[in-house]
């Protein structure tokens, strides 16, 4: 399903950690990678020799962490092709998506340039590179972003997923979503956990009757109902649950409860919540926080 995938890298461990991903879902599509490193230009005036020093160490840079996909793929028998350009990197990936009908986007949730200005320390305020978040509002294409401090698919013994978290909200966007997570998950033969979050930011749940606590319920296994008999009719492997909370965090806790290798979810959301900051709104506050805070791989659809 993902006949060209993209991998933009810039030689950093953040960048590196999409590479392992990338390859596995290449080789279990029978897929081709493309390798992207795009050299931001400099920005400021420097004496020539400090200007050809430090676009030499750049140039290295890039190069070597093409070589390191290259490498990797071939080493797994994998088709691919390798890309060093120059310019913003949000608009040569965009350029790249364009140019070659790439169906998937891989990368690490930060970069270089995220790690140097301490970004990738703050882990309290957001785990994203303003790269990826730019991507990440852009790209009409799916979209896994990979974090380098979680568990690996690798871990497991496996270059794909084994189990893969869909969250479900009962709107239309976030049922597409699903369709397609089910569709990635019956390609890599995957487990599926389907979940829905009754919100309690939404509704005073404390405070309401118990027949309303049934409905709530109710219709949270409605919600499900569908994803769970698509996942069925495909041959997999489906588990349910409905949890209540904040459902970001629910999201993550329940990823980790059932030692998930991947979230898949849809970038935007069902709901706008007029509280969040525009970039939020974009992404779907939900989406945008679960990117934030988990640190295994978040697949966003959409």
């Amino acid at each position: 399903m993902y006949a060209t995938i993209l991998v933009p890298v810039d030689g950093s461990d953040e960048s590196r950690a999409a590479i392992e991903p990338a390859v596995g879902i290449a080789r279990a599509v029978d897929g081709t990678v493309h390798a992207l490193s795009v050299r931001e230009p400099l920005e400021y005036d420097l004496p020539p020799d400090d200007a050809e020093t430090i676009e030499a160490e750049a140039d290295r840079r890039s190069r070597e962490a093409l070589t390191a996909v290259v490498d990797r793929a071939e080493a797994d028998g994998v088709n691919v092709v390798s890309e060093q350009r120059t310019g913003v990197p949000d608009h040569g990936i965009g350029d790249v998506v364009d140019e070659r009908g790439i169906d998937l986007i891989v990368m690490g949730t930060r970069g270089a340039t995220a790690a140097a200005t301490g970004r990738a320390g703050r882990r309290d305020r957001t785990r994203i590179g303003s790269t990826v978040e730019r991507v990440l509002l852009e790209a009409a294409i799916p979209v896994l972003a990979v974090p380098s401090d979680g568990p690996t698919w690798s871990d497991a013994g496996s270059g794909t997923p084994e189990r893969i978290v869909v969250p479900v909200d009962g709107s239309a966007l976030a049922r597409e979503s699903a369709t397609h997570a089910l569709e990635f998950a019956a390609t890599v033969e995957a487990t599926v956990h389907v979940v829905h979050v009754i919100d309690e930011t939404r509704l005073a749940l404390d405070s309401v009757s118990q027949r309303l606590s049934e409905l709530l319920r109710e219709g949270a296994h409605d919600v499900i109902e569908p994803v769970r008999f698509d996942a069925q009719d495909r041959g997999l492997d489906v588990r349910t649950d409905v949890r209540r909370g904040v459902p970001a965090a629910e999201l993550v806790s329940y990823a980790e409860d059932v030692d998930a290798d991947l979230i898949a979810m849809g970038r935007r959301g069902g709901r706008a919540d007029d509280r969040d900051d525009v970039r939020r709104r974009v992404l779907g506050g939900t989406a945008a926080r679960v990117l934030d805070q988990s640190n295994r791989p978040v697949l966003t659809i959409g």
